[in-house]
């Protein structure tokens, strides 16, 4: 990757560094994970990769677009943004919550930290991740796609977190309910 970045001269332009690359075996010699570039204007993001290595050769892909935060806005000389959740890209939160996919829905409340990624199944599953901002609790879950956003329920105690364009509704078993207005909600 660094030897592509150094001599193609359009990546060449951004200056990027990579600084680390995490990898999983998806498959036989297919392999999926995260990059962590950094570009010339100090800007660090995580980039989803795809390798596929057969012993002698390694190719690897990343999105399209991936590079754009590395990418100077002609009028104000800073990065781009894909997302409108500060604090977060495609992926997810950059201190919370992250998907190794791109995230279908991302939301920050004024108590949360909230990412829906999809999942690998055959069945079109998704998997809800929260961060409650309070005392930094996490929980992943499995969720489901509803017309108006997404659902997934603990099956330790029946509570359900449904969430769309307006924010979080927490329903526990025994019917409170508890509301987080989204302040940003991307992608």
């Amino acid at each position: 990757m660094q030897r592509e970045f150094d001599t193609d001269p359009d990546p060449a332009e951004l200056a990027l560094d990579v600084l680390d690359v995490q990898l999983v075996n998806k498959s036989g010699n297919e392999y999926k994970g995260i990059a962590a570039i950094r570009a010339g204007n100090g800007v660090k993001e995580d980039v989803q990769v795809e390798v596929t290595a057969d012993g002698d050769n390694v190719l690897w892909e990343i999105p399209a677009g991936a590079l754009l935060f590395a990418v100077p806005d002609l009028e104000t000389d800073t990065p781009s943004r894909a997302v409108a959740v500060p604090g977060a890209d495609m992926f997810g939160f950059f201190d919370g919550p992250r998907c190794i996919d791109v995230a279908a829905f991302i939301m920050r409340t004024g108590l949360s930290q909230i990412v829906v990624c999809p999942d690998d199944s055959p069945a079109d599953l998704y998997q809800y991740r929260g961060l409650r901002l309070s005392d930094g609790a996490r929980i992943a879950l499995s969720a489901d796609r509803t017309p108006g956003g997404f659902v997934a329920t603990n099956p330790d105690d029946g509570t359900r977190y449904q969430v769309s364009q307006d924010g979080l509704a927490i329903l526990t078993p025994d019917g409170e309910v508890y509301n987080e207005p989204a302040i940003a909600v991307g992608p």
